[in-house]
């Protein structure tokens, strides 16, 4: 949750900061969103077939690589583009999985209470995330 809320809040301004214009930070903010869609509906799927420790693999080993990728990417709207796409769909298909998979470690007595507090704790990442965004952004002395 603080990847996904991070991203959702502050790459529009960090894609105007490394020389896109708001019209194609915005453009490419809703390819993040799109991206994530798609994938919610993939991992989905694959997640009730025999691939889906290759498709959860894939996923949480292509998150940071894609950070990376968007971090070193030259100025190409369009390439920039097609990583955060590809990073939608791995920050959500991300969230989809862990949810899907929270009630597991806990015991039917129990679960309700497990798996809300999983939740609870994943929230923190959405405050956490946002606010860390505007600390490392900001102007330091």
């Amino acid at each position: 949750m603080l990847i996904l809320y991070l991203l959702l809040n502050w790459l529009p301004t960090l894609l105007t900061s490394d020389g896109l214009t708001r019209v194609e930070a915005a453009g490419v903010q809703i390819g993040f969103n799109i991206g994530g869609a798609l994938s919610a509906l993939f991992i989905g799927h694959h997640m009730s077939r025999r691939g889906r420790n290759l498709s959860i693999g894939i996923t949480f080993v292509a998150l940071p690589l894609l950070l990376l990728a968007l971090a070193k990417t030259p100025r190409s709207v369009s390439f920039i583009a097609l990583i955060v796409f590809a990073l939608g769909c791995s920050v959500i298909a991300s969230q989809a999985f862990l949810y899907a998979m929270a009630p597991v470690p806990y015991p039917t007595a129990i679960r309700g209470i497990g798996v809300g507090a999983a939740v609870a704790a994943g929230r923190i990442g959405s405050i956490v995330g946002p606010k860390l965004g505007g600390l490392l952004k900001g102007d330091r002395p």
